[in-house]
């Protein structure tokens, strides 16, 4: 069983709802082409990413971001639920909330707040890192954090270019504005 999920979009014909789904269905397949590559690279350059914890990730579909949607009524609860305000904003029944956040191996151990899970370091370059201790092997997934976290930006932006200036694509929260419910807040609406 996996633990990525989904809330579809309101069943409308509108470009806010096509680009909702494009979002979700392009960082989706470009998030997972890209893990995969980073594990291959990170045995390569960093050191051992054992085949077991790779086979984990892939048996509880963590190779993908999670992604929830929402319009109206239903977003502006959920915005509450997860204790979040989009300033002087109620989200409208025309528009989306699309609520994205990193695979579970990322947000649990690229968490600052989880030392007793994790060990810190320096990287060769003398930036601070953050790993997880597992059987005596040390895995950096800010290696991974760091390879990952751009791709929903690359795609929300095509998307963006696509319908032009029809479609407004807003990001909700601040820099730096990340917890265990969401990493990015979007509202997706017509112009």
């Amino acid at each position: 069983m996996t633990e990525h999920y989904d809330i579809a979009p309101p069943e409308t014909d509108s470009i806010v709802n096509d680009a909702a789904q494009e979002i979700i269905e392009k960082t989706r397949i470009s998030y997972r082409q890209k893990f995969e590559q980073a594990i291959e690279l990170y045995r390569e350059k960093v050191g051992p990413f054992p085949k077991k914890v790779e086979d984990f990730i892939r048996q509880k579909g963590w190779l993908e971001p999670r992604f929830e949607t929402f319009s109206g009524k239903d977003a502006d609860e959920e915005l509450k639920k997860i204790g979040f305000e989009i300033k002087g904003k109620v989200v409208g029944d025309d528009e989306i909330l699309l609520v994205f956040q990193h695979p579970k191996p990322l947000t649990q151990y690229w968490n600052k707040r989880k030392k007793e899970e994790t060990g810190f370091g320096f990287s060769e370059s003398g930036k601070f890192k953050q790993e997880q201790l597992l059987n005596g092997m040390v895995i950096e997934w800010g290696y991974f954090y760091k390879k990952l976290r751009g791709i929903i930006w690359e795609e929300a932006k095509e998307i963006q270019n696509k319908y032009g200036f029809d479609l407004s694509i807003r990001r909700g929260n601040e820099v730096k504005d990340h917890t265990d419910d969401f990493y990015y807040v979007f509202l997706i609406s017509e112009e």
